[in-house]
Order: structure tokens, then C-alpha cells, then sequence
């Protein structure tokens, strides 16, 4: 019950300051960027003791493919993630109301590329956050937190005048569902894009375990 509930409050804490950021600040892309990049690595050193601090389906859906989750607990890790996801937009919601803003732009995900574009974008950047993690699992597990920020803000940094981005179905739910309109028309696309990625992140992390890192410089 512990790593459900470090789940959803990890979740809930990186998606209510990221979005949160980017709506009552007016931050730049960058400040968005190192927003979400530095409260994963709170969240991760917090609540990763208790649940491996994923906070991302991407990265849960990744550790199943990598047989380090069982598949019944990756589906409560994603409940907890998605259902954080929907709280933190409605908390974030609640503070716009309250400050004055509008009711309909509460951080949701937007792009500037056609769908198509998206998915492969999408797709493309959830690859390297998911197989950053899973290599942070298998080599560098101290360091783990800090390296997935650092990843999460150059993504991020690197996607934001394209998708948004995305990266996290937990972070483009809970928004889109209260923005509606074309961001909820689109979930869809901020959904399949992270799966691919994190079914590919998982297969290429499979790969590299299939040798070890003292056989591949033996050649």
C-alpha cells in the first residue's frame, strides 16, 4: 500500500508544480522545464524509497517490460499515477480560479506540430526518459534521482516549443480533462506517443542487459 500511495503523491507534487509553473508564473520555457526537472528529483529521493519513484506511467509500463514490476502492481502503479494526475489539475485549477485566470488553461499539453509529428516526438523523448531510468536502475542506483531529473529538464527543455511536451500521460490527463477542447481532443496522441516509447525504452534496455557492460568492451 506504501509504494501506491508514494505513487500518487510523487505524481501529485511533480504535475501540480509543474503545471503549475508554467500557469501562475508565465515562467519561460526553461524555468517550465527545470520546474519539473527538480521536483522529480525531490519526489525521487522522497517517495522513491517506497515505490522506485516512477511518476510516470511511461517509466512503470517500461519496468513491467524489463520484469522488474509485476504486471497486477503496474496497473495500481498507473491508477495512482493517473488518478494524482487528475488532482493535481484540479488543484492547480482551484488556484487559477481563485488568482483570476482563466478556468480553461491550466497547463494542459498544446503543439505546434501536426498529429502524426507528435506521436513521433513523443515517442522519440519518452524513449530516452524511460531508458535513462531503467539504465539508472541497473548501474547508477545513488545517483538515480538527480541523473532522471537532469534527463526530465533536457527533454523537456528540448520538447517544449514542439508537443508541449507530454512524456507522462499522468501529467496530460488530469489537465486536458479539465481544459476540454482540443487538448482533450488530443490525449489521445499525449497517450500513445509515451507508450511506444516506453514499450522501446524497455526493449532496448533489454538488449543491453542481454550483454554485460565487461563483455561489450571485451568485443
Amino acid at each position: 500500500m506504501k509504494n501506491y500511495l508514494a505513487e500518487f503523491l510523487g505524481t501529485y507534487v511533480l504535475v501540480t508544480v509543474g503545471t503549475g509553473t508554467i500557469v501562475l508564473t508565465n515562467a519561460d520555457p526553461l524555468t517550465v522545464s527545470l520546474a519539473f526537472g527538480l521536483t522529480f528529483v525531490v519526489c525521487a529521493y522522497t517517495f522513491g524509497t517506497y515505490s522506485g519513484g516512477h511518476f510516470n506511467p511511461a517509466i512503470t509500463l517500461g519496468m513491467a517490460i524489463d520484469h522488474q514490476l509485476s504486471w497486477q502492481k503496474t496497473l495500481w502503479y498507473i491508477v495512482a499515477q493517473l488518478g494524482a494526475g487528475i488532482g493535481a489539475a484540479a488543484t492547480v485549477r482551484a488556484a487559477v480560479v481563485t488568482t483570476g485566470g482563466a478556468a480553461n488553461f491550466i497547463g494542459q499539453t498544446t503543439t505546434k506540430v501536426d498529429d502524426v509529428s507528435l506521436v513521433v516526438i513523443e515517442a522519440v523523448l519518452t524513449t530516452m526518459l524511460v531508458l535513462v531510468y531503467l539504465m539508472t536502475k541497473h548501474q547508477h542506483q545513488k545517483f538515480g534521482g538527480l541523473i532522471n531529473g537532469f534527463a526530465l529538464t533536457v527533454l523537456y527543455t528540448v520538447g517544449y516549443n514542439l508537443t508541449g511536451p507530454g512524456l507522462n500521460s499522468a501529467r496530460s490527463l488530469g489537465p486536458a480533462l479539465f481544459a476540454g477542447g482540443a487538448s482533450l481532443d488530443q490525449l489521445w496522441l499525449y497517450v500513445l506517443g509515451p507508450v511506444i516509447g516506453a514499450v522501446v525504452g524497455a526493449l532496448l534496455m533489454l538488449i543491453f542487459k542481454h550483454e554485460s557492460p565487461t563483455e561489450a568492451t571485451k568485443g
